[in-house]
């Protein structure tokens, strides 16, 4: 189950990502989603995003939804964190 939630939002990142390269996007980049369980496609509530060595982070909401503004240059990474995840 960690390895499909984390392949799930991979994915999702890095689609996003290259759709902002590809536009010549230039920081800040705000990024929107939601959060889907990779098995049941159902949204998952208070998963802990946070971009890699900056402080700047979110949670999603309970539709699974999140908003985040990266901070640092492209490419950036996101952490998911889910607890049972």
């Amino acid at each position: 189950m960690k390895n499909n939630f984390f392949i799930l939002c991979l994915v999702f990142f890095l689609g996003v990502l290259y759709g902002n390269l590809i536009a010549f996007a230039e920081p800040p980049i705000k990024l929107k989603g939601i959060v889907l369980d990779v098995d049941t496609s159902e949204p998952l509530a208070d998963v802990y995003i946070k971009q890699k060595d900056t402080l700047n982070a979110t949670f999603s909401s309970t539709s699974g939804e999140f908003f985040i503004v990266l901070k640092e240059e492209v490419p950036a990474i996101l952490l998911f964190k889910k607890e049972g995840y």
